[in-house]
């Protein structure tokens, strides 16, 4: 599994054990996971370009000018709330106010490798299980899990090999890889081909017209006679299934 993971921590020697930790883990487990150090709260809020960059994030709860609390509050705002946070402290008194953000464990120093194994063990398990519902994709060197339900459609990007736009409801990404590599992974959920260039979510197809697809956000894609007459009964099976589930 490749996972983005970042260490905050004004104590070097803190930053050197996890990353120690992470090393062994790799080694022990055969996982790629990517690690991003950084001394101080702004240095990693400045680096957060956007939200699903790091998968999970070590904080420690005692830094100067700002405290990993507020650091992840912070970053809770973005929005990302799919980060997976970890508390370090030297003190256990933190530990309550670690759930108002959502924060996955609390560790007290010092940390044992026994304990960091069974956090990193326990996180495997839970990105392993959200994988039936999001989807991985990769821009360079960063991957990022969406939810399937976030994803509008995918688009060739022309004259740019291995390269997709990729329209989510509040925003959008540039991705790698191809319309049919796409296809081959969401076609068994509620993903559908309408033209060479489109792979689009039957969740957010409002309506079929003539010749185009109207999605819930009122976007209009192509739709090609050839693959008119599927489309009509996948987006009827669609709708049958939504209503059942209601």
């Amino acid at each position: 599994m490749e996972l983005n993971i970042a260490i905050c921590d004004d104590e070097v020697q803190n930053i050197l054990q996890i990353g120690s930790y992470i090393d062994t883990y790799k080694i022990e487990y055969d996982h790629n996971l990517k690690v991003s150090a950084y001394n101080f709260p702004q240095s990693l809020l400045d680096a957060y370009i956007k939200p699903g960059m790091f998968h999970i994030l070590f904080l420690s709860v005692e830094m100067p000018d700002m405290s990993g609390l507020e650091l992840a509050k912070q970053i809770r705002q973005l929005p990302d709330r799919k980060v997976k946070i970890i508390f370090t402290s030297n003190y256990s008194e933190y530990m309550q106010y670690s759930f108002i953000v959502q924060a996955f464990d609390y560790l007290k120093n010092p940390i044992s490798y026994e304990q960091f194994r069974d956090i990193m063990n326990r996180l495997i398990d839970e990105f392993r299980e959200d994988t039936f519902s999001r989807l991985l994709v990769r821009n360079g060197e960063i991957s990022e899990l969406i939810d399937y339900s976030d994803i509008l459609y995918f688009e060739t990007i022309k004259n740019k090999r291995n390269r997709l736009r990729l329209v989510l409801r509040q925003d959008e990404r540039i991705i790698m890889g191809t319309i049919s590599e796409y296809e081959a992974v969401l076609k068994d959920n509620a993903f559908f081909l309408p033209h060479r260039s489109y792979l689009v979510n039957l969740r957010h197809v409002h309506y079929i017209a003539k010749n185009r697809i109207i999605l819930d956000n009122k976007t209009s894609l192509p739709l090609s006679r050839k693959h008119e007459s599927e489309m009509k009964k996948l987006f009827t099976k669609q709708i049958l299934h939504i209503r059942q589930r209601g």
